[in-house]
């Protein structure tokens, strides 16, 4: 990978024109590549291409199994605090068998969710020897450096990119946040990605790409560019703000269709929609139409442990600023923690949620107006019969 076209010019011919004569004879010729190799395909090759993928899920599984059991970490995988993480790493790495050798062995010290926070800010101790890196620094430093600038403000993505028209409003937001960042192209950028290997259509959306380890090699060099950061990542989370509810809409939606394309958008944007939650949960953003999206999506996977998990996590970090939008917000993580504990069959905890949900939801209504509180959250009288369901399933 370190020595691009060893071969000179003759060399190169002779090889193209023996590989032309082997055509429609009995030799199975097969070349591997992390480019397209465009100068070999005329006569040869042509279009018949194959673009290597992660490994299949049993494959995938049976090689984790394998480093687990040898590095240690094979607790994480019955563990409830940790399973979940586990899974999401796993995820992540995209069944890629390089990122997954490097990383997976750090479980012998590290529980998952803590390498999925590294790998999150690009620290070095996601890849401790820096393989990762070198991996990548080849295909990616051979890029053009306008195209290596566009990358990075890529870079807020996790495991998935848009493209076509979904990545150029993410184009305009960006600029909306930084004009001077209206010279980059990230249409070219992903593509470039596609060409050296950095990424690959994703396999049901072909609206969207996957990226299983680039977004972490580009935030390790975020850090570089404080002001091209800061743009991204607002931009990053605004985008998601948006996608979600359109992904909501498609969940609820009254075809079959229509729910099942819902799926499979939350399923390719999941790790960006909680990315973009804990954005905007650390910077006192809003995030209701993010945590809808986000409890819709695991209700009907019907991943209520999951869920109860993430509305803990952001209930332990978000912090409302006494404006009722902020109340709301915090109204409406209290109603899915209890919505989600009452199918748990954790009846306090329901109770629990469900009154203060009641009480912050009634609290605004104060303020606002019977009428008003009634006319945005439809009244605080089925909450009231919640609670009560809630109350009666405890005392029982």
């Amino acid at each position: 990978a370190a020595i691009p076209h060893a071969l000179d010019e003759p060399g190169r011919r002779r090889l193209a024109e023996f590989l032309q004569r082997l055509r429609g004879g009995r030799t199975l010729v097969l070349i591997g590549s992390r480019q397209d190799e465009t100068w070999l395909a005329p006569g040869t090759f042509d279009a018949n291409v194959y673009d290597l993928p992660g490994l299949d899920p049993q494959a995938t599984s049976q090689l984790v199994e394998r480093i687990l059991t040898e590095h240690g970490g094979s607790r994480y995988r019955s563990d409830p605090a940790h399973r979940d993480a586990l899974k999401d790493l796993v995820g992540l790495l995209g069944g890629y068998p390089l990122p997954m050798t490097v990383v997976l062995p750090a479980l012998a010290g590290t529980p998952p969710g803590d390498i999925l926070t590294h790998l999150k800010h690009g620290d070095d101790a996601a890849d401790p020897a820096g393989v990762i890196r070198r991996a990548i620094e080849y295909s990616h430093g051979n890029l053009d450096p306008a195209v290596q600038r566009s990358l990075l403000a890529l870079a807020p993505f996790t495991a998935t990119i848009p493209t076509g028209d979904i990545l150029d409003a993410y184009q305009q937001i960006l600029t909306g946040i930084d004009p001077d960042l209206a010279g980059l192209d990230l249409p070219a950028a992903i593509a470039e990605t596609t060409r050296v290997g950095l990424s690959v259509t994703h396999p049901v959306l072909p609206v969207v790409v996957t990226v299983p380890i680039l977004p972490f090699f580009l935030r390790t060099r975020l850090g570089d560019h404080p002001d091209l950061a800061a743009a991204a990542h607002d931009a990053h989370y605004r985008f998601h703000d948006a996608l979600a509810g359109d992904i909501r809409a498609l969940l609820e939606g009254t075809t079959p269709q229509q729910r099942a394309t819902g799926q499979a958008f939350a399923q390719a944007f999941y790790a960006n929609l909680t990315s973009a939650l804990d954005h905007g949960t650390d910077n006192g953003q809003p995030i209701a139409t993010l945590i809808y999206a986000i409890a819709v999506y695991l209700q009907q996977r019907s991943q209520q442990p999951a869920l109860a998990r993430m509305i803990d996590d952001v209930l332990a970090r978000h912090r409302p600023d006494g404006h009722d939008d902020s109340q709301l917000e915090q109204a409406i993580l209290h109603g899915f923690a209890g919505r989600t504990a009452l199918d748990l069959r954790r009846l306090a905890d329901a109770q629990r949620h469900y009154q203060a949900e009641l009480d912050l939801r009634t609290a605004a209504g104060n303020r606002k107006g019977q009428g008003t509180i009634h006319h945005q959250l439809g009244g605080v009288a089925h909450l009231q019969r919640r609670f009560e369901e809630a109350d009666r399933h405890l005392r029982q």
